[in-house]
């Protein structure tokens, strides 16, 4: 039924977007509102996924677009995938450690210590992404925990489980117990993609795609 609505005027449809929790306070409500005001015909779903999980709805029908989270330097097969942002990273680590006091950090600083990271299986990218980092720095990390989302891993930090690599929007949630500190002396940023399929010409899902893009031009 979703589908048959979408025949006829583009004004008129059904959109289902996939996000990750992390993601749900910082642009996607930006993109959103832009669309939604321009589109209030459109149906708008909304469905929290892990990025692995996305990619999958994605293939399936299930997804229209998804925000998928860091970004690999290729794109999964047969989805097109288009950069809507970037972050710095930053080290996440409990608030009695004892760098915390510090302005920022290098990670070759940091190879004695345990890490938290969400699981390679959820956020294959985002790992490949860590994997490059460190390489950077010279060692590989020693992973303490695996977490199925980055904000489980804020929870682990706090409670002094180890340390974590996170994005800077998540610095800007409420997080006791836990200091974010830039990384000293990398360049690397994570970059976060907006997906949907390649094969397909839906000019619901194109203007969607149109307003992402506006909102990555204007920073």
């Amino acid at each position: 039924m979703r589908q048959a609505r979408r025949i006829g005027q583009a004004s008129y449809g059904a959109l289902a977007v996939g996000f990750t929790g992390a993601q749900s306070h910082e642009w996607m409500p930006q993109i959103l509102r832009r669309f939604r005001q321009a589109h209030p015909a459109i149906e708008v779903t909304l469905l929290e996924m892990v990025p692995a999980e996305q990619i999958e709805a994605l293939r399936a029908r299930k997804l229209d677009v998804g925000f998928i989270g860091a970004l690999e330097d290729k794109p999964p097969p047969g989805l097109r995938v288009e950069c809507i942002a970037e972050e710095r990273p930053l080290v996440g680590m409990p608030a009695d450690h004892p760098l915390a006091r510090r302005a920022g950090v290098k990670l070759s600083e940091l190879r004695d210590e345990g890490f938290i990271f969400t699981s390679r299986q959820n956020s294959p990218s985002f790992r490949a992404w860590l994997t490059r980092l460190f390489q950077s720095a010279g060692f590989v990390p020693r992973i303490v925990h695996e977490v199925d989302r980055a904000r489980t891993g804020v929870q682990y930090v706090a409670a002094g489980f180890g340390l974590s690599i996170f994005a800077e929007h998540l610095s800007r949630l409420p997080a006791p117990g836990v200091i974010f500190l830039p990384l000293l002396g990398t360049c690397m940023k994570i970059r976060y993609g907006l997906a949907w399929r390649k094969a397909e010409a839906d000019e619901v899902v194109e203007r969607f795609v149109a307003y992402a893009r506006e909102r990555a031009r204007s920073g």
